[in-house]
């Protein structure tokens, strides 16, 4: 198989808008017996005055990691912790092995765009050969296109779109077959 023809990029528009999509399909192939690993995306509110926190949920093991800083009400810096994310990047990468059937992740974004973030679980999947779905806000499509090449899916943030790609891709990976 060729790993830039294992990858999808489910683009949207306004923050949010894939986390759901993305959840439910991994729950949806969780349930069936895919062996999953990777990311999505939640947050909650903490207070009246304060910031939402950023959590990563961790769909194989259904724990959950806070990568957002806690900055105060009127800071206006990027509230992403990138040690955080760092340490969920490295603990992917180990966990990704041939026995992993697809790797979703929440976000192409800011620090995958600058060569950071979860870029290398991405690069370790594709080494692989594991099927990727991953999450692409509109403004940094063309950082993924130049990330991966033009040999990608490019999805709506629609379920049903996203899950029949995700379970054709996971059923040619167990017959050996290309992913189209």
């Amino acid at each position: 198989m060729s790993g830039s023809s294992l990858l999808a990029a489910v683009v949207f528009e306004e923050l949010g808008e894939a986390d759901a999509v993305l959840k439910a399909v991994s729950k949806t192939l969780g349930d069936e017996g895919v062996r999953l690993e990777g990311y999505v995306q939640h947050v909650s509110n903490v207070g009246e005055n304060s910031r939402s926190e950023m959590w990563l949920e961790d769909i194989s093991r259904r724990e959950s990691l806070r990568i957002s800083q806690p900055l105060g009400p009127g800071a206006r810096g990027c509230r992403l912790d990138i040690q955080a994310l760092t340490e969920a990047c490295g603990r992917m990468e180990q966990r990704l092995d041939e026995t992993t059937e697809l790797l979703i992740l929440n976000r192409f974004g800011k620090s995958e765009a600058e060569g950071q973030g979860l870029r290398s679980v991405i690069v370790r999947a594709m080494e692989l050969d594991i099927p990727v779905l991953v999450a692409v806000r509109r403004n940094y499509f063309e950082a993924w296109e130049a990330f991966c090449g033009p040999e990608f899916a490019s999805l709506q943030p629609d379920q049903k779109i996203v899950q029949d790609w995700a379970i054709e891709a996971v059923k040619q990976l167990r017959t050996g077959q290309m992913v189209a």
